[in-house]
């Protein structure tokens, strides 16, 4: 008897795990971002000539550049190296896979029941579907969740390995993601809330937390002398503060932006604060300051800046289960009220099966809508690269639209911009290259002037932007590439 139930635990554990693997591969992209690109390059370039803070990919003179990602810098030009792209899409179901197991471990510090742990997972990961790529942002994910993972268990166990690989984590993330060091000490702070007594109706700290509380000083504080060890020392460290202030990035990238109610990174956001405001509402529980906080610190940094909503699902959805979980179980008991044990058995798996096939079904979607190409035709215009290649010497200096410039580094043509948006701006090397880019870009000054200004010969450009549709009515350029998506255009002498 005691075989065949650890055979049939076994039989579920590995079904469970079979479908959140199925799961996963389904949602991670096929295709590249842009970040993958200049990450091989850099990785090439630091590898094959060591470390060099001069930039010689870009047709500007005297630029200086901090990789704020080395480490993922080297990992991806070595993964490259040896297992081209298709080795790197593995590499980024494994990131994936290694996430969603520490994001159950987390869960499964909050909850009591493993099912709402494991079901939360699924949960997570769709929220966290637009992030999922081979970007410096899934290794400070990794190291994030791992972070809050240790802390809990210290807290509650007192284990000194855990202070230790604590200590070591801000060595990785100012070598694997620089510009998000600020948000490992942000974490620990969070926590050290709990020394202040507060009592609320609704509000407590964790007071069984007081006596191992202090010793999370130990990690905050030896940690600091270890973030100069990297490559750049104290350039590296200042980077994400430049970045925080940087007007034009705030401004014009998208991840930078302020989150809107209309997007699709809005609607996860304020959907998400309902149900854990009604969870609130609805529990019996004392509410943890530092769970809150956690949640509310966020939510309004994902308001500020979308791309905070990764650190919202991460490090503020585990926190809040347990009032979830309090609301599950009151709505669960109210659905028992009155029923036969036979009848509560069919609602339990009813809901299992609607759940798997909800999550299934999505998993289902975003395999069928997403490309099975590494590099997109209209993201990336690889006929016009060779075209450049074929008949463009290198000499000849190219403005290029931003998505294109990773591709023409990865191809050795130097760029007028690309996604390392940063090196561009006043704040990170006091140079308007940025700006005057964006104004010829927009139409919004005279991109004439602009071009002749940096002795432009050719443009590489994508066909929806201003500049585009207004050059090509222009008597001083010539179209010599055209596609759906691209053109080029050449500078009448």
């Amino acid at each position: 008897m005691e075989k065949r139930h650890n055979f049939k635990k076994i039989f579920l554990n590995s079904f469970f795990i079979l479908i959140l693997l199925v799961y996963i591969v389904s949602i991670s992209y096929v295709s590249f971002q842009n970040d993958t690109l200049f990450d091989i390059v850099l990785g090439k370039k630091y590898v094959t000539e060591g470390i060099s803070t001069v930039d010689n990919f870009s047709i500007h003179e005297n630029l200086e550049y901090i990789s704020h990602h080395f480490m993922v810098n080297i990992i991806t030009y070595f993964v490259h190296l040896y297992y081209d792209f298709t080795g790197l899409y593995i590499l980024e179901i494994l990131l994936t896979i290694l996430l969603g197991y520490l994001l159950y471990t987390l869960n499964k510090k909050f909850v009591k029941c493993k099912k709402i742990a494991y079901a939360f997972v699924f949960i997570e990961l769709a929220m966290l579907n637009g992030f999922i790529s081979i970007r410096a942002q899934m290794y400070s994910y990794i190291l994030f969740a791992l972070e809050l993972i240790l802390i809990e268990n210290f807290l509650k166990k007192k284990k000194i390995i855990n202070l230790i690989i604590l200590t070591i984590i801000p060595f990785l993330i100012i070598n694997f993601h620089a510009g998000v060091i600020y948000f490992y000490y942000i974490l620990i702070g969070v926590y050290l809330i709990n020394y202040i007594p507060i009592k609320l109706s609704k509000f407590e700290n964790e007071r069984k937390y007081v006596k191992n509380l202090k010793y999370l000083l130990i990690p905050f504080t030896l940690s600091i002398p270890l973030l100069f060890i990297n490559p750049f020392g104290v350039k590296c460290l200042s980077y994400a503060f430049k970045t925080l202030n940087n007007t034009f990035i705030n401004t014009y990238i998208a991840e930078f932006q302020q989150t809107t109610l209309l997007s699709y990174n809005g609607n996860i956001l304020f959907i998400a604060l309902f149900i854990i405001f009604i969870s609130f509402i609805c529990t019996k529980k004392k509410i943890k300051i530092h769970h809150f906080l956690l949640f509310i610190g966020t939510a309004f940094m994902t308001l500020i800046t979308t791309r905070h909503l990764s650190l919202f699902i991460i490090c503020a959805i585990p926190a809040q289960l347990p009032y979830i979980e309090d609301m599950v179980f009151k709505i669960r008991d109210k659905l028992y009220f009155g029923v036969i044990e036979k009848g509560k058995k069919v609602l339990k798996y009813t809901t299992y099966i609607m759940f798997f096939i909800v999550i299934l079904s999505y998993g289902i979607y975003v395999a069928l809508a997403k490309s099975y190409k590494f590099f997109p035709e209209k993201d990336y215009p690889i006929e016009a690269i060779n075209y450049i290649k074929e008949n463009i010497p290198k000499e000849k200096r190219i403005f290029n639209s931003y998505e294109y410039g990773s591709l023409l580094m990865y191809n050795d043509i130097k760029v007028f911009m690309d996604s390392r948006a940063d090196l561009y701006t006043k704040e990170y090397s006091n140079t308007n290259i940025a700006i005057d880019f964006i104004n010829a870009c927009n139409c919004t000054e005279n991109y004439d002037e602009i071009l002749k200004k940096y002795n432009i010969d050719y443009l590489l450009l994508d066909n929806t932007i201003p500049l585009a549709k207004n050059i090509s009515s222009n008597p001083d350029y010539v179209k010599v590439y055209d596609n759906n998506y691209t053109s080029i255009y050449l500078l009448k002498e």
